[in-house]
């Protein structure tokens, strides 16, 4: 029997297991056996409604309930993106599915309709990008288990999906001193002259470029102290890609350049909160991306992204002989990133390497 009476105060409770665990409900209240009976039932009915509505909770909620909760761990930058993704390719696929009702066999429809897609000059989509949508898909069955929406993932249960094609894969542009020179020479705008400098002396993020301060620049020690990211498509400042704050020392040409750009600003001293890119308001990324096409154009330089001036810097570290862990503190990385995603800037570093072995036997 469910429902007891406690042989010292005389009251009614009652005792039920659910899911493996003991409930016991007490009340003061309950001073005869069918109050106690009364709130018991209550109580097995809330159940059976919470398990209904778990069983017949469709996709698209449970989606929606993903992204919020990416809204208390990612930027809003991340965010967007994810939700984007999901809206365009993930919902529509399942149709607003009861969630316990999606098997492998829904996921491999899925997978199908992946493989099918092209984009505007009709070649598919990369694999990388595919996996990117597979992985948020994953995430959200991953969210919904525990959660208790299911008692499986289907997707863990499918294999991954690609083109099986070999993709081609543009060189990064790395520039020489020579080049960047020839680049910034024809560079009118003293704004955007003095950021490809940050950018290829220094380092940093396009956003934590835009970010930065007029008092993020201390010039005596020739530092930059690298707080904040600008949120271009939103316009708001966040924390840099790993939440951290980091001081970047500056190399003489970089500051004598932010010197010379300063000193073209009256009394820029008194305004230490105004953007060091821009001074008024925030550089547009948009026209520094306009100007830097036709910049390119006119210098003759090869094609290059902002990103790429930071793959140039690592480049030229490595080159003077900087280790992975001193390029990591000065990216705002960690040393495995460097690694993993800067070692294959020198493609020559492991014949160099066999010939440093090599040469242990010839001088014995």
């Amino acid at each position: 029997m469910p429902v007891y009476q406690n042989k010292t105060t005389k009251l009614w409770y009652f005792s039920h297991i659910l899911n493996g665990k003991q409930i016991i409900r007490k009340n003061k209240t309950w001073t005869r056996k069918k109050y106690a009976q009364e709130a018991l039932d209550k109580f097995l009915n809330d159940v059976k409604e919470n398990e209904e509505c778990v069983i017949n909770i469709r996709f698209n909620s449970v989606a929606d309930e993903y992204i919020e909760h990416l809204k208390l761990v990612y930027r809003k930058s991340t965010v967007q993106g994810r939700t984007y993704v999901i809206n365009k390719h993930i919902k529509p696929q399942f149709n607003n599915m009861k969630i316990s009702k999606i098997k492998l066999k829904n996921i491999e429809g899925f997978q199908k309709y992946l493989l099918s897609l092209s984009k505007a000059d009709g070649k598919p989509y990369c694999n990388a990008h595919l996996a990117n949508i597979q992985g948020i898909a994953s995430r959200i069955f991953e969210y919904a288990k525990n959660h208790d929406y299911i008692t499986k993932n289907p997707f863990a249960m499918a294999v991954q999906v690609k083109h099986n094609i070999v993709e081609e894969k543009r060189d990064i542009t790395i520039l020489t001193y020579n080049e960047f020179h020839q680049f910034v020479d024809v560079v009118e705008s003293p704004v955007e002259r003095v950021g490809y400098f940050i950018l290829y002396w220094c380092g940093l993020r396009s956003g934590e470029l835009l970010g930065l301060h007029i008092k993020d620049y201390d010039a005596l020690n020739k530092k930059l102290h690298v707080n904040y990211n600008w949120d271009y498509p939103n316009q708001v400042l966040t924390p840099t890609k790993t939440s951290e704050w980091r001081t970047v020392d500056v190399p003489d040409e970089c500051a004598s350049e932010i010197d010379k750009y300063l000193e073209e600003i009256p009394n820029y001293e008194n305004y230490p909160d105004n953007p060091l890119i821009g001074f008024v308001t925030r550089y547009s990324k948009s026209v520094y991306e306009k100007h830097k096409k036709l910049d390119i154009k006119k210098s003759g330089v090869k094609h290059f992204t902002f990103h790429e001036l930071r793959h140039t810097h690592v480049s030229t570290l490595i080159d003077v002989g900087w280790d992975a862990k001193d390029i990591a503190d000065r990216l705002g990385h960690s040393v495995e990133m460097v690694n993993n995603t800067y070692g294959h800037l020198f493609p020559d570093r492991k014949s160099k390497n066999l010939e440093k072995l090599n040469k242990i036997s010839k001088n014995h």
